[in-house]
């Protein structure tokens, strides 16, 4: 099982790897996060298997905790729709039409509806992700573990949520929401120093990581295209890779739950 200090690690790499494309070759950067590339094709495999293991979740789950079960399994429809949403319904890849009802209001004359609203949706997920990365501190502070059958995410998996919003453009500095997280970063650090040296020094490497992106992003921003939306799509996909991790860590646990019960019953 792939362990938080390798998907760490490889989502870190992911970062400093966009950073060197954006900062040596700006165009490329900007192809590779355009409609039906690479980026955005990457994101909508990454919630479909994000789906996948969640309703592989729910099925194993189902016998002993059917709460968790119905949960898992609506988490994964969401994901399933997620996914679904970013490639607008394979419309590009079979070649269908847009129905005019949609097209009217469509801001991409796509068939999908989160670009009817994309700041909303956009936004929509920012804001789960910081509400998220709350209640996971606040419940590894308290030193819970897991709710039910759900395991939450441990220190790293969180760091790695918690940099995702950080992922923009800046074409000016303004207070955000999400530079709330900042506080979290800094209650990670100290719990690192106080119990794990493994979180303490994720936290810091982290701290630099929000830097390194703000910097390079803010005194490199002409490097941006003039659509405004790479920097969207790249974030969308570490987004992605969080929680296909997660979704993974779950599906883990859920067998190694079904695993020990059934040794129990056969050592009866």
């Amino acid at each position: 099982m792939i362990n938080s200090v390798v998907f760490f690690g490889f989502f870190l790499l992911k970062i400093v790897v966009f950073t060197v494309i954006f900062l040596t070759n700006p165009s490329l950067y900007d192809i590779l996060s355009r409609e039906d590339y690479i980026i955005e094709n990457m994101t909508a495999i990454a919630l479909f298997l994000s789906s996948i293991f969640l309703l592989l979740s729910a099925k194993v789950s189902r016998k002993e905790n059917k709460f968790v079960s119905y949960l898992l399994l609506f988490i994964g429809i969401v994901f399933f729709f997620g996914a679904g949403e970013e490639i607008s319904w394979g419309q590009r890849i079979f070649g269908w039409e847009t129905p005019e009802s949609i097209a009217a209001i469509n801001d991409q004359n796509e068939t999908n509806l989160h670009n009817v609203n994309k700041k909303f949706f956009d936004r929509l997920v920012d804001r789960a992700t910081i509400i998220f990365v709350f209640l996971s501190t606040y419940l590894l502070l308290k030193g819970r573990t897991k709710f039910q059958n759900i395991p939450y995410p441990d220190g790293l998996l969180i760091l790695c949520f918690l940099i995702t919003p950080f992922y923009h453009q800046y074409n000016f500095v303004k207070f955000d929401f999400y530079h709330l997280l900042i506080i979290l970063l800094f209650t990670l650090l100290y719990l690192g120093w106080r119990k794990d040296r493994k979180l303490l020094f994720s936290s810091i490497t982290t701290g630099l990581i929000l830097l390194v992106i703000y910097y390079f992003h803010s005194t490199n921003n002409e490097n941006f295209a003039d659509h405004n939306n790479s920097a969207n799509e790249y974030r969308e996909y570490l987004f992605s890779l969080c929680c296909l991790y997660y979704s993974y860590f779950i599906y883990r646990f859920q067998f190694k739950l079904k695993d020990e019960k059934q040794t129990v019953q056969n050592n009866i």
